[in-house]
């Protein structure tokens, strides 16, 4: 089976030669092309036919100078009066509330079935590829795997400019669920993408330049990685990273009111864990008293090799570099992990991991 590269496309309409069809339109030879490629993201271009007139109107657009006033017009008053209209997807979702639901009514059921083949745009990757383009008076900006960045003229297809983060490519084992990118955020003239080595790196959206870049992880050891799009409210970008499915520590679960919230920031950003007070008391009700006999009685049935995994697994590695530091292959990591759970009759390995972290953190508390 060929794979071919994921493409972006673009779709309009075009006239029917038939003024009397019911449909008023009609199916271009061109789509059958269309039913021929896979593996796409898909943008809409739902557009009149131009007069001689319009088209001088914006012979302008896609211009540097054009690029320059409408992205930088994009803060958090543009995004809310965008959503009265929705004629642009200037942020993650289209809105702050991230409906995902466009006004726009051009296109029915009816006439959906007449959309035809405008131009195609090689992504060039065969990975996988998630992101929600954002558009803002036809420049769109789209990731593709490995976080690379592309500006396209949503008019014509052709390419503005594309920014690749350079993420070590021998890095892609870190993360559950392929080198994917859920997209970007667009604020104020600046593109920000969340690189998968856990980079936040902010591009001049005319250019493509990079215009810093801030490392957001605190440990390169486990398995961070960073996917999903930024959020940029009130000036800042919000960003998380994943990792937890590996056992990486770095979440913020909000269940207390602001200053709380903020406790927990601030325990984070100073290399702590924090944990909630319902949290906590339910650790030591595991790990100690009367329980904490029978936890070290079950870990003490651990052959010294399938200890040495589940302290690593406590330590948030990942079965990759576990295999890597003990010189063994990841299908006897497999093994050692299923006599664990057994051992310690656990069923999962999400549960397995979460056990041993917390054994990891009792046993420091106890030194």
């Amino acid at each position: 089976m060929i794979r071919l590269p994921n493409v972006v496309f673009a779709r309009r309409f075009f006239p029917d030669a038939n003024p009397d069809a019911k449909s008023g339109f009609h199916r271009p030879a061109r789509l059958a092309y269309a039913a021929m490629t896979i593996g796409f993201g898909l943008a809409i271009s739902c557009c009149p036919t131009f007069t001689q007139g319009a088209a001088a109107q914006n012979a302008a657009k896609g211009s540097a100078d054009h690029i320059k006033a409408v992205t930088s017009a994009i803060d958090g008053a543009s995004i809310k009066a965008n959503t009265a209209t929705s004629k642009d997807w200037p942020t993650i979702g289209l809105d702050y509330a991230e409906t995902r639901f466009s006004k726009l009514n051009q296109i029915t059921t009816d006439n959906v079935k007449n959309l035809g083949l405008m131009w195609s745009y090689n992504l060039e990757s065969v990975r996988g590829v998630e992101a929600t383009p954002l558009v803002v008076d036809g420049i769109m900006y789209v990731t593709a795997s490995w976080s690379v960045v592309h500006a396209v003229d949503a008019r014509t297809g052709k390419r503005i400019w594309s920014y690749d983060p350079g993420v070590n490519r021998e890095q892609g084992y870190k993360g559950c669920c392929d080198v994917v990118n859920r997209g970007v955020a667009l604020y104020k003239g600046k593109v920000f993408v969340g690189a998968y080595d856990g980079r936040l790196v902010a591009i001049d959206a005319v250019t493509g330049k990079k215009i810093w870049e801030k490392d957001t992880l605190i440990d390169h050891d486990h398995s961070y990685t960073v996917t999903g799009a930024p959020r940029v409210v009130n000036g800042k970008v919000l960003i998380g990273n994943g990792g937890a499915e590996y056992g990486a520590r770095g979440y913020i679960t909000k269940h207390q009111g602001g200053e709380k919230l903020m406790q927990a920031i601030r325990h984070v950003l100073s290399g702590q864990i924090y944990v909630s007070e319902k949290m906590s008391a339910h650790i030591l009700k595991i790990l100690s008293g009367g329980q904490a006999a029978p936890v070290r009685s079950l870990i003490a049935q651990l052959s010294d090799r399938e200890f040495e995994v589940f302290e690593l697994l406590g330590e948030g590695v990942s079965a990759h570099e576990i295999a890597r530091r003990l010189h063994i292959s990841t299908k006897t990591v497999d093994a050692h992990r299923a006599n664990i759970k057994k051992k310690l009759i656990i069923k999962t390995t999400s549960e397995l991991i979460s056990y041993a972290a917390r054994w990891m953190e009792h046993r420091a508390n106890m030194e």
